[in-house]
């Protein structure tokens, strides 16, 4: 088996619910997290896409495995662990922002090893993508997510790294510490701003932020500014992307990750770095009108349409 791109990380159960948490009653019931989102945005891209994770031994596991496949990921990389699958509870508060509670202490995909990362599963890959949530799970899966970065960059094939940022699961010092071990041997490194770019940089700007992401080794810096749009640092030119506009805004959970998932599967499959960027955004402007990381995954006739669009009215 091959991939053109493999994706590290933890899959999560999701139980959603429309209101506040604490005035909760019923939840819905799904699956998510960064690394999910960013290889379906990556399948849905056109990229034949590898998750490499580890999922409880129970129920959930099992149905973890069969929304992969759904997606259109190949699950041959997910492996079954005696641990619970981590879990997340959201709700809506009452601003109508999304509020969340996590349960992932010791769960399956915290025992991600660096000897899950093999040469033979790095060899049949053309690209990695990593995230800093992989990092921060455990000191193990950020081993892993180490190993499989520079096993991809010694073989000369494409990383890309999501710092993604979590308060919950680590501090600015870890995580900076976690980026500066990774960033070397990544092409390209999407940190947002400012929520990333504050935590491991101190960036009170945009252009500080890509400066101090190639400062750190990166290849390129694509800092993801919402609704202002992408900058793209490639250490010869910075140029700023204007945001394209959603066709409707319902929840931008895993936007970045759809951005990262789909630049990814563009490069790995020829297109150069300005309209691999450019697809990402399109991709991601298209999810945030859709509940949830996975609910709707433009395709790529879709956002090509959604990108000669825009272009022709700008």
């Amino acid at each position: 088996m091959s991939w053109d791109l493999v994706v590290i990380g933890e899959i999560l159960v999701e139980l959603s619910s429309p209101v506040a948490l604490r005035d909760s009653t019923h939840f819905a019931l799904s699956f998510s997290g960064d690394a999910l989102n960013a290889a379906a945005g990556a399948a849905a891209a056109g990229a034949s896409v590898g998750i490499l994770t580890k999922v409880g031994d129970d129920e959930f596991g099992a149905a973890i495995t069969e929304y992969v496949a759904h997606l259109g990921v190949d699950t041959s990389l997910i492996a079954v662990a005696s641990a619970p699958n981590g879990l997340y509870l959201t709700g809506a508060d009452p601003g109508g922002r999304r509020d969340f509670i996590y349960s992932r202490r010791g769960s399956a995909a915290s025992l991600l090893r660096p000897q899950d990362v093999t040469t033979s599963v790095i060899d049949s890959a053309r690209s990695l993508l990593v995230s800093g949530i992989t990092q921060a799970i455990s000191p193990s899966a950020a081993a892993a997510a180490l190993r499989g970065a520079r096993l991809m960059r010694e073989r000369g094939g494409i990383v890309v790294y999501d710092p993604n940022y979590r308060p919950k699961l680590t501090t600015p010092a870890a995580a900076a510490g976690a980026f500066a071990d990774i960033a070397p041997l990544a092409s390209v490194v999407t940190p947002s701003w400012p929520h990333d770019a504050t935590a491991l940089f101190g960036a009170a700007q945009p252009r500080a932020a890509a400066e101090a992401t190639l400062k750190a080794g990166a290849s390129a810096a694509v800092i993801t500014l919402g609704d202002s749009g992408v900058i793209l640092a490639d250490g010869t030119h910075i140029t700023h992307y204007p945001a394209y506009p959603a066709p409707a805004v319902v929840d931008a959970t895993g936007c970045g990750d759809i951005l990262a998932g789909t630049l990814t599967a563009r490069l790995v499959l020829g297109d150069d770095l300005d309209l691999a960027v450019r697809l990402g955004m399109t991709a991601a402007a298209e999810a945030v009108g859709h509940r949830g990381g996975t609910t709707h995954l433009a395709t790529p006739a879709e956002t090509w349409r959604y990108l000669e669009h825009h272009v022709e009215e700008s």
